[in-house]
Parts: structure tokens; sequence; C-alpha cells
């Protein structure tokens, strides 16, 4: 009968033991996402051909993440849809694009955790403007600083800064541009005329036969880019039986307000369903 060499019985185990303890430790390494994330000292870059200057053609980009990050600075296109969503797209393919006309610097920064760099954003020698032009400042982080034994999830978020372009002499101009009842809500359609943005604010107004108010719902403030459209689909008040009309203004700025207006009647068997 064969007896076993105790002798290398323990040399055996503690092979084993060093290669559970390697799991462990493997299994206990930090598993936390490493965080890049950058962020703005502006909400947007205002430029005014011939008026800029250093104070108006810079932001600062701070890196508030984890870990030190790589990060390319570019130039996006972007319009609003009709919702408020926004789309992008690459530099120079929207109609109201400032292609070649405005430049950011530098391209790439490199920022270690709570680090700033500052980035200018200039509009180019010769650029001509006969109406408002925007695009963005987009920093996208592309390389981070690797962890020494640590097994982490990276989570890369960009960030953008809108940039406008707005020559003198420019006057807002809107036009509410319909009114419409859909069974239960009302939409109402906002039109920007002009060649500059417009923050807008409104309101739905419910007007009996004596003209006074009996309901009023205030429309979402937001901004409208030249040439662009704001739908706002507003629930229809409980009315009682009766001739009403329903009045939305817009407020962009300009000289004047803008206005729609729709007649409806509320049958009495309407009127009952909305009061249950």
């Amino acid at each position: 009968m064969h007896t076993p060499n105790r002798s290398g019985w323990p040399q055996f185990a503690r092979l084993v033991s060093i290669a559970q303890l390697g799991i462990v430790a493997l299994l206990a390494l930090p598993f936390s996402p490493m965080q890049a994330q950058v962020a703005f000292d502006r909400d947007a870059i205002l430029l005014v051909p011939g008026e800029t200057t250093a104070d108006v053609t810079r932001f600062t980009v701070r890196n508030t993440g984890t870990v030190e990050l790589e990060a390319t600075v570019r130039l996006e296109d972007w319009s609003v849809d009709e919702q408020g969503q926004s789309h992008w797209r690459a530099n120079g393919r929207m109609p109201q694009s400032c292609r070649g006309r405005v430049s950011v610097s530098p391209g790439v920064v490199r920022l270690g955790p709570g680090e700033q760099r500052t980035v200018h954003v200039t509009v180019n020698d010769g650029a001509r403007f006969d109406a408002e032009c925007w695009t963005a400042a987009v920093v996208q982080p592309t390389r981070l600083a690797a962890r020494p034994f640590s097994v982490e999830r990276t989570v890369m978020t960009r960030a953008s800064v809108p940039v406008y372009v707005t020559p003198r002499g420019l006057a807002a101009s809107g036009t509410m541009s319909a009114i419409v009842v859909r069974g239960d809500s009302v939409d109402l359609l906002f039109t920007n005329t002009g060649r500059t943005r417009a923050d807008i604010v409104g309101v739905l107004q419910v007007r009996a036969a004596d003209n006074t108010v009996v309901h009023s719902t205030p429309l979402a403030e937001g901004t409208v880019l030249a040439g662009g459209t704001r739908r706002y689909r507003v629930p229809m008040p409980p009315l009682p039986p009766g001739r009403f009309t329903l009045l939305g203004i817009v407020d962009f700025g300009g000289d004047a307000m803008a206005a729609a207006q729709a007649a409806v009647e509320i049958p009495r068997t309407r009127a009952l369903a909305h009061s249950r």
C-alpha cells in the first residue's frame, strides 16, 4: 500500500491557499465607476460681431470627476424641434450654423480631478452675419488615467455650452400661428419669424361671452430659435355649458405680443361629463 508523501501535503495546501487568497484579493478590488465629468462656468456664450472682448469669448472647463481625464473640445450644430427636444449634427450641417465663422481653442484639454482650463471661443476675422447663428462648444472626455490594482467601469459624460453670435440691430418677431381644439386638449403653435432667438412666456386664457377670464393656464417658458416653432398641448379645462373664446398669448420680447383665438361651445352633456 502506497503511503502519501506527508511532506508534500502542506506544500500543496499552501499553494491552494495562496491561489484562494489571490482570488479573494481580486474580488476585493474596488468596483466603483470611474467618473469623467466636466462643468462650465457659463450657461451660454453670447458674442456680438465686432464688439467681443476677452471676457465674453471664453469659458472655464472644470473636471468634476474623480480621475484625470483628457477631452476633445469641438463645435457642433444643434436645433430644437416643436416639442423642445434638441437634435445634434456635425458642425456646418444646420442652415443657421456658424460654420467657418467661429472657432474654439484649444482642441484638447487634460485635467486632473478639480483642475480647470480656459477655452476660447472667437469670431473669425472677416466673418459676415445678417442673422443670428448658433453652435455649441462640446467637451467630450476621450481618455482616463487608469487606477492601478482596480477593476472599474468607466463612465464618461460629455457636456456642452451653447454659443450665439448676434449682430446688432436685429428685432424680435413672432406669431401665434395656430390654436386648435383637439377633444380634451388645446394645441398652440408659436413661430419665431425673426432673425434672432426669442425667449418666450405665454398663457392660454378662456373667456366667457362677456369677455371675462374664467380660466388661465400658463405656458412653459422657453427659447425658440430663429425660424423655429414651439408647440404647446394644454388640457382643456372643465367648463360649464356655453360658448367660450380660447385666447393664446405669447410674449416674445417684441413690440407687441403674439396672439390667436378659437371659439368653442360646451354642450350640456359634455359639461356634465367633466363635472363627474
